[in-house]
């Protein structure tokens, strides 16, 4: 399948959580101009000067050499998990940048980037206790739902994590995903561009917002999505439902809003 770009945020790549072992399938399917990593694709161990990976993850970075052997460019992004890297301008073959803009198909600036900034703003905002409590809750709610899993109980949507399924129920948690959209669309205007895309809080999207374009690319813990630009300019989410049938391995483009924004 050839397609203009790609964006991928959120693979966490080291952490035992992470189900980013499903992604070489999904880029070996894909043929593409550009792949933007949009933030915490590395799960930094402490201060060490490399990222460390375990030998289950090499067969990732080998499909991304492959996608630049095929001329695809890459650029990565610094996200909170792996802020290390914007101490570098490079990581082989790939750029590193702390932002980019990129233009589309139809000449739409969009601004890139991970979106850890809106943290530093939200601490100082009267609800920064609930966002700490989040924060801690988010280890045991992935363990809870993987045991969960393990005994026989699957995700109302089987592709999904339990965890994104209990975050979808809880009216604090929407404030918080549509205070960060409004943050990041602010942020994409303070840089004259059209729209945003972004990771950070493992909540695909793709919508009209305010004017704005906001897309955010997901993750690979809960959801293991994907955004993708077609010769056209025309972009959609997509899931790796990891499936039989290869025909449906990237799953179904979103059009429009996605089930989560629907629910705000």
């Amino acid at each position: 399948m050839d397609v203009r770009s790609i964006f991928i945020s959120d693979l966490h790549l080291g952490w035992s959580r992470s189900r980013a072992h499903r992604l070489p399938e999904v880029l070996g399917r894909l043929r593409a101009e550009r792949l933007y990593l949009v933030g915490d694709t590395f799960e930094w161990m402490g201060r060490s000067a490399q990222p460390v990976l375990p030998k289950l993850m090499q067969p990732i970075l080998d499909s991304m050499e492959r996608l630049t052997d095929n001329g695809c460019e890459i650029t990565i992004l610094p996200g909170n998990h792996d802020w290390q890297l914007s101490r570098m301008s490079r990581l082989g073959k790939w750029r590193i940048a702390s932002h980019a803009v990129h233009e589309t198909a139809t000449g739409e600036k969009l601004f890139i980037s991970h979106g850890d900034l809106f943290d530093t703003w939200i601490r100082r905002m009267a609800n920064s206790a609930h966002f700490g409590i989040g924060n801690r809750l988010y280890n045991p709610l992935l363990h809870l739902g993987n045991w969960l899993e393990r005994i026989g109980f699957v995700p109302p949507t089987p592709s999904r994590h339990w965890c994104a399924h209990w975050k979808q129920q809880l009216q604090s948690v929407r404030r918080h995903v549509m205070q960060f959209t409004d943050f990041m669309v602010r942020l994409a205007s303070l840089h004259r561009c059209q729209g945003v895309i972004c990771g950070h809080i493992h909540v695909p999207a793709m919508h009209d917002h305010g004017g704005f374009t906001y897309v955010n690319c997901g993750d690979w813990i809960e959801h293991c999505s994907f955004v993708v630009e077609d010769f056209s300019g025309s972009f959609s989410v997509h899931y790796d439902d990891s499936v039989p049938s290869i025909e449906n391995r990237l799953g179904q483009p979103i059009q429009g809003d996605c089930q989560w924004e629907s629910a705000l």
